[in-house]
């Protein structure tokens, strides 16, 4: 029901933008792509199980946005992403090592509040924030043992929806910008009875192309 009415919103939100309006409103959109530096937070059920330390993983978002300036300073952007996210992790007694990495790809749609910042000539800033919903496209886990896939391992199930928080900013020069971002995943998405919770860390830096 929450991710119904999330998906509402960004069709209310998307018609707002593309709707006529007081004449300094300016429509944009355009694409959009880059890296995504991602990981969890991780809290396991049983507190006296050993926890292994996890690492992030290089993966790759890209996409398109649309966005209204309603003002010099204030906007509304709305962004579709596929957004690789995941985590690796390893641990060892000494003589044995066990592995592991997960990987999730989302369709990402952040609606964010974005502050223009002025600049000089062609050269511009923003800021923004706002929530995210991700809807799970695809998952994968892998467990090594002394480097030998443990093939008959039961793999960790996600949930099929991940929501977050989004902050950021945006450097652009002409049509051509630099985004960096940080994604806080707000719920758990291992979807199992174990207690785990794990929660998405994502670090993304784009580069982008506006169209108008």
């Amino acid at each position: 029901m929450r991710s119904r009415s999330f998906v509402l919103s960004v069709f209310v939100l998307s018609a707002i933008l593309l709707s006529s309006s007081p004449a300094f409103a300016q429509v944009t959109a355009g694409v959009q792509g880059g890296i995504n530096i991602a990981n969890v937070s991780f809290t396991a059920g049983d507190p006296d199980e050993g926890v292994p330390e996890f690492k992030s993983r290089t993966r790759g978002v890209f996409g398109a946005f649309i966005a209204r300036d309603f003002n010099p300073k204030v906007g509304l952007q709305v962004d579709i992403l596929y957004s690789q996210k995941g985590t690796k992790a390893s641990q060892t007694d000494g003589v044995d090592t066990f592995t592991f990495e997960a990987s999730a790809d989302y369709l990402e749609i952040p609606i964010l509040i974005r502050g223009n910042i002025p600049g000089s000539g062609s050269v511009k800033a923003r800021v923004f924030g706002g929530p995210s919903i991700g809807f799970k496209v695809t998952d994968d886990t892998k467990t090594t043992f002394n480097g030998i896939e443990l093939t008959d391992e039961e793999d960790a199930e996600f949930k099929g929806t991940d929501f977050g928080f989004v902050i950021g900013g945006a450097v652009q020069f002409g049509k051509v910008f630099v985004d960096a971002r940080y994604n806080w995943g707000l719920i758990n998405i291992v979807d199992d009875d174990s207690g785990d919770v794990a929660k998405t860390r994502t670090f993304g830096i784009m580069v982008g192309f506006q169209f108008k």
